[in-house]
């Protein structure tokens, strides 16, 4: 078996040291970058300016040789914890005033589970679960529920569209957030955007049980569009599927958001949130989407970041109308993008879930 590699992880690599230099290194290279055209004070400089001052926490979060270690949660925690002025990365679990381990550490598939699971059970009155399961219900040791904090991704009942019930149990909502990989424009694209309207889902979600009834419907929705008028649309997936594609951001992929005026995006049937609706609205399109209802700081509002649309019969009509009245109005179309871009920009990168992880370790130290 491989052996769990600590430290820095950039496109689905590894490699060793996790010292405070890799976390100035990091932000050295981004203050290089090219400043963003259209965001105010939402650069990484400018965010840990304002980030909180405080104590320095000394974190454990190991990474691993796997396909699970390339997931959207690990990459993105890693990348926030990378960039936090507030987090002194150590490889020694004994030194760390706290562990962070995502679901992904624990899946029985993953063969490292048999190592993390241990340290789990060890440090578990100081470890941090970022939990980005899809079930709502499922809760990791709910019966030995002595995590230091417990952030969960789903918890909202698509059926019923309400956030669950977990009791006493003191669960913290979370969300997927928007990479720095999808924060600068790709270079050499034109004036204007191209497409008028994408659709990045696969065929073979119209068949699925996980995807069909939103995802699916909404695909054919975009096919019937694309054999009804004359428009140049995106159809159909731009890059590999499944978890290949989402080991990291594929520049097709990026290449297309930020080429479309309009991205057709959908929550999964049984739970609700993914990387992609914030990859979408990082692009500075105008994104569509079913409505969501995670209980999170700085939601989405409808009409302002994006434009909401609800998978009746009705609503799909509704959604047809819509679509054709934003393309033939640019100015409220690439302000209500734009809006977007600047709210997932300024409020919902990795570094803000971090921030939202310092929030509540201060807030439960402040109560000790």
């Amino acid at each position: 078996m491989a052996p769990i590699l600590e430290g820095r992880f950039v496109a689905g690599t590894t490699t060793g040291n996790a010292c405070s230099s890799v976390r100035c290194e990091a932000v050295e290279e981004r203050a290089m970058s090219r400043p963003l055209e259209d965001v105010d004070a939402s650069g990484v400089l400018a965010q840990e300016s304002d980030a909180p001052t405080g104590k320095l926490y000394r974190v454990h979060f190991p990474l691993f040789d796997h396909v699970e270690s390339r997931s959207n949660e690990v990459r993105q925690t890693h990348e926030g914890l990378v960039t936090h002025p507030r987090v002194d990365l150590v490889d020694d679990p004994e030194a760390a005033d706290y562990l962070i381990l995502c679901q992904n550490h624990l899946l029985e598939h993953c063969p490292f589970h048999t190592q993390f699971r241990p340290l789990k059970d060890r440090y578990k009155q100081k470890t941090i679960m970022l939990d980005y399961g899809d079930e709502p219900r499922m809760i990791q040791d709910a019966e030995d529920f002595r995590w230091k904090l417990y952030f969960k991704r789903s918890v909202v009942d698509r059926n019923t569209m309400q956030v669950v019930d977990y009791g006493d149990l003191p669960i913290i909502p979370t969300a997927y957030c928007v990479e720095e990989g999808m924060v600068e424009p790709p270079s050499n694209l034109g004036a204007s955007r191209a497409i008028a309207i994408s659709c990045l889902f696969e065929d073979s979600i119209q068949t699925s049980w996980v995807f069909q009834r939103a995802r699916g419907r909404l695909l054919r929705f975009a096919h019937e569009l694309q054999a009804k008028y004359d428009l140049t649309m995106q159809v159909g997936t731009v890059s590999d599927p499944g978890p290949v594609g989402r080991s990291g951001i594929d520049p097709r992929y990026k290449r297309c958001l930020f080429d479309s005026k309009i991205v057709l995006h959908a929550n999964p049937d049984p739970w609700e949130g993914d990387a992609r609706t914030w990859e979408a609205l990082s692009s500075g399109a105008l994104v569509f989407i079913d409505p969501m209802c995670q209980p999170i700081k700085h939601p989405l509002v409808d009409g302002k970041h994006a434009v909401f649309y609800d998978l009746t019969e009705d609503g799909m009509v509704r959604l047809e109308a819509k679509i054709l009245y934003y393309l033939h109005r640019d100015e409220q179309r690439e302000r209500i993008g734009r809006q977007g871009r600047e709210h997932v920009l300024k409020h919902h990168r990795s570094i803000h879930r971090i921030n939202q992880i310092i929030d509540a370790l201060d807030a439960a130290n402040a109560g000790v």
